[in-house]
């Protein structure tokens, strides 16, 4: 079979993505990306493979709408959600790990830095596996565009994310998030311009279940639904984690300058 994928680059050549049933033999010389998905060039002979579910041609996925235009601070729509009457129940404990897959986490932000988490079982910049999850060097996440252990935001949509999730509260800077003490994990899937593939989503779903988150939020989407991604969010779901979408809806956006100023903007509500 060949099929006409549109590409982003030429990291990797045209691909599929293929779901076999949970529990189905690992097929010889595919890329595993986990939660029983595999790619492999298109051209690939898979006559052989054994409980095939779905076989699809990779697709690109983009950040959901955030429009650029600077509104005064506010934070209304904390209020919205009735967050400071729960606020007076309980801020947050630290202890529930929150897997953010988008563009990657300003990870060193003053309003998010105490919450992002932090890889117990790496030594940082060793340049070894240390706790032989299969990626070095991953001490706050790691950055599946680039296939490096950065997950840094360049395009600042995954930061936004995180500043309505957990941006420290009643720390005297900037502004709160509905959890101010939630542990962040920065997962980067998407590239500067907020596309990625699919692929490298189902990989950082994947790597949040192994390494302890236990929701996942997930803002992006694309034109085609692809099986193998939902396939994917579904054994997520199994193995008890909590997969959303939060939309580009009211709510806060953390941005870094270039110098180490920062911001607070409102993103305006969008359909």
């Amino acid at each position: 079979m060949t099929l006409t994928v549109e590409r982003m680059d030429d990291r990797i050549a045209p691909a599929v993505l293929i779901t076999l049933t949970t529990g189905a033999p690992p097929p010889f010389g595919l890329e595993a990306l986990g939660l029983g998905i595999y790619r492999a060039a298109d051209d690939t002979d898979i006559s052989h493979l054994v409980g095939v579910v779905s076989v699809e041609p990779e697709t690109i996925l983009h950040v959901e709408q955030m429009p650029n235009d600077p509104s005064e601070p506010s934070q209304y729509a904390l209020d919205l959600v009735q967050a400071p009457a729960a606020w007076d129940v309980a801020t947050g404990t630290g202890t529930t790990i929150i897997a953010v897959i988008d563009s990657g986490v300003d990870y060193a932000h003053p309003d998010l830095a105490a919450n992002v988490w932090t890889n117990p079982g790496e030594v940082p910049g060793n340049a070894i596996d240390d706790d032989r999850n299969g990626y070095v060097d991953d001490i706050h996440g790691y950055d599946f565009a680039n296939d490096d252990a950065d997950p840094q935001d360049d395009f600042g949509h995954g930061t936004h994310v995180a500043g309505i999730i957990a941006a420290i509260g009643n720390n005297g800077v900037g502004v709160a998030g509905v959890n101010w003490r939630a542990t962040v994990m920065p997962l980067r899937f998407l590239d500067a311009r907020g596309n990625g593939y699919t692929g490298d989503a189902v990989r950082a779903l994947a790597y949040a279940v192994a390494n302890g988150a236990k929701i996942s939020n997930n803002s992006w989407g694309g034109a085609v639904k692809s099986a193998a991604l939902t396939a994917a969010v579904e054994r997520h779901g199994t193995l008890g984690i909590f997969s959303l979408r939060l939309r580009a809806t009211q709510g806060v956006i953390l941005t870094r300058q270039q110098t180490t100023q920062h911001r607070l903007r409102r993103l305006p509500t969008t359909s």
